[in-house]
């Protein structure tokens, strides 16, 4: 876990087939509505499914 003072912390993983996230935890309020219904940014490019699924 990383800390941007200020900001947020975050980490950077690895998925089983090599592919990074990042997770980010804000210390503030980053702007956009929060809560049930809110957008959120979900992609996955996979040709291996049932692992990704499992991860």
């Amino acid at each position: 876990m990383t800390r941007l003072e200020g900001y947020a912390r975050y980490a950077v993983i690895e998925d089983p087939q090599g592919a990074q996230l990042l997770l980010l935890s804000p210390e503030r309020a980053l702007g956009g509505s929060e809560g049930p219904g809110s957008f959120v940014w979900t992609e996955l490019w996979t040709d291996d499914s049932e692992s990704a699924t499992d991860f």
